[in-house]
């Protein structure tokens, strides 16, 4: 929630590029702060060793990574290999470094593993060139990276220097723009999202964009699809940043045969039946379905959320489960799940079962 974090220690203690112990002459007190991530290589893994087990692929490194940090199982986190890149100090008992180029090679030189991409940079001008080399090396780098972090190196420049109310003015983020590719729209689909809000999903040609392969694309919303033109069977232009879902851009009307079709909005419901409609004012159609199982998943989805009831290791593969076998159908049954209910799921042993129903205790406050 922004001031209390989550507990992951056992789980950060199967990364490998974590040290357990330090090196050489080390404070009786630090912390160190940093990243987890997923190497593309280790992401590409991953989703092959899924595939073989015939489970669901991971739509990006970062999810992957997140999702994995968060584990009730550590079993399962080792499992999935992440890396961990220290980039600075937090509290620190002895003589504190005098830059943030010193505190970097410090948690090296302590055993942690730092980018080796960093780099020091007299005036703007190098800064400039710093960041451009970097986006026209994006692609040939081992992990996902969105733009560049451009820090003040002297630690008494950042303390005059001081915070704003979320952020440090000795630093600012530098985005790259974001990936783009070409790639063919095979179908479009209507998607119900928790809401009942039934918004136009792209369904693509699998292509590689910045690394990922990306098969599906939001168009939002039916004025957004009109208003670019898009057909069913166009070859589009596609965009994904680290964090976003990959989204249409434009279609490349050149190339267009006579063969394409527009989408029509359904008038019914594609998951329950239900009527469709679009509310006075609103861009968006709707399901009027109250008992639409994809609303339930969504709205399941929202109710276990960190931002909401905060339930460890409730995730939405879990809830599909709950809700296709017809164990939830609501919110109040999550609280008369028991161990063997869940245990009985898929991919949820005994242990995992029990640390479940002990973190919905736990939410009840």
């Amino acid at each position: 929630d922004g001031m209390v974090g989550e507990e992951i220690t056992a789980n950060l203690r199967t990364i490998r590029s974590i040290p357990l112990s330090l090196s050489g002459d080390f404070p009786s007190l630090l912390e160190a702060r940093g990243e987890v991530v997923m190497l593309l290589e280790d992401f590409q893994r991953l989703n092959e060793l899924y595939e073989e087990r015939g489970l669901p692929h991971f739509a990006n490194p970062r999810n992957a990574a997140a999702g994995s940090v968060r584990q009730l199982d550590s079993k399962i986190t080792a499992e999935r290999k992440l890396t961990f890149f220290a980039y600075g100090l937090g509290r620190f008992e002895g003589a504190l470094p005098s830059s943030q180029s010193e505190a970097i090679s410090l948690l090296a030189d302590l055993g942690f593993l730092v980018s080796s991409l960093r780099q020091k940079a007299l005036g703007i001008g190098a800064v400039a060139d710093y960041c451009a080399d970097m986006e026209k090396r994006r692609e040939t780098l081992p992990f996902e990276i969105d733009g560049c972090v451009i820090k003040v190196d002297e630690i008494s420049l950042q303390e005059r220097l001081g915070e704003k109310s979320r952020s440090p003015r000795w630093a600012v983020a530098y985005k790259f723009k974001p990936v783009q590719a070409l790639t063919r729209i095979r179908d479009i689909l209507p998607s119900v999202g928790r809401t009942g809000a039934i918004t136009p999903l792209a369904v693509l040609d699998a292509v590689q964009v910045g690394g990922v392969t990306v098969s599906r694309a939001t168009l939002h919303n039916m004025d957004e699809l009109m208003r670019k033109g898009v057909l069913i069977g166009d070859w589009v232009v596609i965009q994904r940043a680290v964090d976003v879902i990959p989204e249409v851009v434009a279609p490349l009307a050149e190339r267009r045969d006579g063969l394409e079709r527009p989408f029509i909005m359904p008038d019914r419901c594609p998951v329950c039946g239900s009527g469709v409609i679009k509310p006075e004012g609103e861009v968006v159609y709707r399901c009027e379905g109250l008992d639409c199982p994809a609303q339930i998943k969504g709205r399941l989805k929202n109710f276990v959320s960190r931002r909401a009831m905060d339930i460890d290791g409730f995730g939405i593969k879990l809830i599909e489960q709950l809700v296709d076998s017809g164990k939830v159908r609501d919110m109040a049954e999550i609280f008369r799940l028991d161990a063997a209910t869940l245990a009985s799921l898929e991919r949820m042993g005994p242990k995992s079962a029990q640390n479940l129903v002990e973190a919905i205790e736990k939410s009840k406050g």
